[in-house]
């Protein structure tokens, strides 16, 4: 298994709008933690650290709670308006030998032969819900279409009479 960003957590004793505006006013997001039949936990995590993680492609997280640090995965994250900055975040804990579902994103590698002749690329969809291991999710699902496109142009079904 890949070694997971750690962030560090700290306990929130005030919940609500309120409590929740001044950790943000302090350069920390507030977070829930649930799962594996256990209480919810409330906990405040540090923005800087929390956007630098995603970005790098983090999905996986430890999570260190006072002395204890456990394997989460982000269930959900909530942005402000201008969708810039994570003003909330749900985590789901996690064990890295159990199945889950997740959606990855699909990544088209290389130059379709067809575009060459004058065809285009039309991507449908651009992720997949897919079933593994927690230790086993990959960052994206790698398709090569270097020969999509050869036979462009010409008829693929049988002729009319």
């Amino acid at each position: 298994m890949r070694n997971n960003l750690l962030l560090k957590a700290q306990i929130r004793e005030d919940v609500g709008s309120k409590s929740a505006a001044k950790l943000r006013k302090q350069g920390r997001v507030p977070a829930v933690v649930y799962g594996h039949k256990k209480e919810p936990v409330v906990i405040s995590l540090d923005a800087h650290n929390l956007a630098e993680g995603l970005h790098h492609g983090g999905r996986v997280v430890d999570v260190q709670i006072g002395k204890k640090k456990e394997t989460m995965i982000f269930k959900d994250l909530q942005y402000d308006y201008l969708g810039k900055d994570i003003i909330h975040v749900d985590l789901i804990r996690v064990d890295a030998t159990e199945m889950i579902k997740v959606t990855v994103p699909i990544e088209l590698k290389g130059t379709a032969k067809g575009t060459h002749e004058g065809g285009i690329i039309e991507e449908h969809i651009d992720r997949l819900e897919i079933e593994c291991k927690v230790a086993d999710i990959p960052e994206a699902i790698v398709v090569s279409i270097k020969e999509i496109g050869v036979e462009i142009g010409r008829a693929s079904c049988r002729e009319r009479v």
